[in-house]
């Protein structure tokens, strides 16, 4: 994992005057005096025109975005890509897809933020990789990032959507958007508890994990689930 401080900061929009926007922005520039700061007029930063294939490599080397993702974003990768480091505090960026564009990024929203110091249960992070292990061992997954969870519900998502199974939607516009506002370590359980159960509570709904096995699996129980997704009154 590369370790850097950036030439160039863009601060998107949405990023704006946030205070841990000027907080990164002011550390970096203890680092680099002269760092170039963007404001950008899009919430998709975008290249300068008539750059080279090379210098387009330099640029985005170069520089780091400062965006707050939508909630239900898939083009943030959740394993880090390269750590920035302040004041021996490292901030994990993330790659951020643009169009055909891939930069690195730091999502400025405070809960998604502050929880990337959250000290991680290593226990129950232990559980969920143990379950990986005996279920899914064709699971290619960064352990080395302390993001383990997304990872995990999201390769199980790509997996139903491989299959056309209409999970992989549901994944994707309810399981992902409701564990991102949690921390790791809530999502860990969250996911320890898929992965042994079958299914997820989300509000009065409970989504079942059919086609893909997890430990307490019940064939004949499976088989009474008509629904992907049920109410939880009527379990």
């Amino acid at each position: 994992m590369k370790q850097y401080i950036p030439n160039r900061v863009i601060i998107t929009p949405n990023a704006k005057g946030k205070p841990i926007t000027k907080e990164i922005v002011a550390k970096i520039q203890k680092f680099n005096p002269i760092v170039e700061v963007i404001y950008s007029q899009n919430q998709g930063p975008k290249l300068p025109k008539g750059l080279s294939k090379p210098e387009r490599s330099t640029y985005l080397d170069e520089t780091l975005v400062l965006c707050i993702p939508p909630e239900s974003a898939l083009f943030i990768d959740e394993v880090p890509s390269a750590v920035i480091l302040l004041e021996n505090i490292g901030i994990n960026c993330y790659s951020l897809w643009v169009g055909y564009t891939l930069w690195t990024a730091v999502s400025v929203d405070t809960e998604l933020f502050y929880e990337q110091i959250v000290q991680i249960d290593q226990i129950l992070r232990s559980d969920v990789i143990s379950i990986i292990d005996k279920l899914y061992s064709k699971f290619d997954l960064d352990r080395s990032s302390d993001n383990i969870a997304l990872q995990v519900v999201k390769t199980i998502m790509y997996d139903y959507m491989t299959q056309n199974c209409g999970l992989g939607f549901i994944f994707k516009e309810k399981v992902i958007p409701y564990l991102k506002k949690l921390n790791e370590n809530e999502r860990l359980q969250e996911v320890k508890n898929l992965l042994t159960d079958g299914y997820i509570d989300i509000k009065n709904e409970r989504i079942h994990m059919k086609f893909m096995p997890y430990l307490n699996y019940d064939k004949e129980k499976q088989k009474s689930i008509k629904y992907y997704i049920t109410s939880i009154n009527q379990e």
